[in-house]
């Protein structure tokens, strides 16, 4: 048997159905006489474009976007000098030189890139390097948008007109900070309205549908709700003082078959007395997307001060519900709880999206437009 013992040379399982390879090489033994020539290398080395990624969620036509591109070096030693190729739809965009990779290591090299058009693109980054060439280049499909759609029904709107008043005020002008750098628009077009405009409203025209503290829901426009979610779309879930909870419970949560992850329990929480009741998040998973931007500045999070949410109970064994993140209260008790529906996605926040309930809109590093 003449081979370079390359692990994926030896695969736990033939391919012409002889069952365990380790169990084919001894019966080929014990008939005859079997020697194995290792042509491999002394110190086998393999360089590997082990992921290629975006640093937004969005992506818009017109706007800089950053890629980060991970090279692995599979060998004991060293490597020097590896070039990598950026290519966007196929043509060369750019290049880079990482000067050193150590022995079963990685580095990472960043290119950023400028989309004219909407619509399906692809990018691949490629190193110059001799060995298994199909482990050489890696591939990233994008979908770049000219405008997001999003629906956000405010529960609680100004009834003086005053915009700044009403609940998702915050909300939307931290979508509208979003502009890229060309035209200086936003990605995001919002349509707020009322609960009443709501009812009447067509939701597959909407990416995303908002519903912020929301105090009236019918069984109609839950089941158009479900419908819009199970066929892919998403549904992004604000709580607060308008909630009622035994509606919410009967309609949206369903005993677990609706589009709420939880179920509501109590109000958590004080404002009438804030000294005793502030809270912030934990046990938070920054690998999440909605995290994406605080990896690199973790000690951001602590500012998220929230004085009153919902408590909600949650199935955590159901692998259709994550808990994102967690209030510091002694229930641990969820703060962000994102649910797969169909084809779909709800994410609910226990507590406001306006700043009744907790700091966040009003935090000066712009720590809510980050995350929205």
């Amino acid at each position: 048997l003449i081979t370079d013992c390359q692990r994926n040379g030896w695969p736990e399982r033939s391919a012409s159905g002889f069952g365990d390879f380790k169990e084919l090489i001894t019966d080929i033994a014990g008939k005859s006489i079997f020697n194995i020539v290792d042509m491999g290398a002394k110190d086998p080395s393999n360089l590997t474009v082990s992921a290629v990624s975006v640093k937004k969620q969005v992506v818009g036509i017109n706007e800089e976007v950053s890629f980060e591109v991970q090279v692995s070096n599979n060998g004991p030693s060293p490597v020097t000098a590896v070039g990598v190729n950026f290519f966007v739809d196929g043509l060369k965009q750019g290049a880079n030189l990482v000067p050193q990779i150590n022995g079963n290591g990685l580095n990472v090299v960043m290119f950023s890139h400028t989309f004219r058009e909407a619509g399906p693109h692809f990018v691949s980054a490629k190193i110059d390097a001799p060995d298994l060439e199909a482990d050489n280049e890696r591939f990233l499909a994008l979908d770049i948008r000219e405008k997001v759609s999003i629906l956000c029904v405010d529960g609680d709107p100004s009834p003086a007109g005053y915009i700044s008043d009403s609940e998702s005020y915050y909300f939307t002008v931290a979508l509208q900070l979003s502009k890229d750098a060309f035209s200086r628009h936003s990605v995001f077009a919002v349509d707020q309205m009322t609960p009443v405009a709501f009812f009447g409203t067509d939701l597959r025209s909407y990416d995303v549908v908002v519903l912020a503290n929301l105090d009236t829901l019918t069984e109609e426009k839950v089941a158009s709700l479900e419908e819009y979610v199970n066929g892919g779309g998403s549904l992004l879930v604000f709580l607060g003082e308008k909630v009622d909870k035994l509606i919410n419970n009967e309609l949206l949560y369903k005993n677990g078959a609706g589009l709420l992850p939880g179920e509501l329990g109590d109000i958590g929480g004080n404002m009438a007395d804030l000294e005793n009741s502030i809270f912030r998040i934990t046990d938070y998973d920054i690998n999440h997307s909605i995290f994406k931007p605080f990896r690199q500045r973790k000690e951001y999070l602590a500012r998220f001060i929230y004085y009153q949410f919902y408590k909600m109970k949650v199935d955590e064994k159901r692998s259709d519900i994550r808990v994102i993140a967690r209030y510091d209260d002694p229930d641990k008790s969820p703060a962000i709880v994102e649910k797969q529906f169909g084809l779909g996605k709800v994410m609910a926040f226990t507590s406001t999206c306006d700043d009744d309930w907790n700091v966040l809109p009003r935090l000066e590093a712009g720590e809510y437009v980050a995350l929205m």
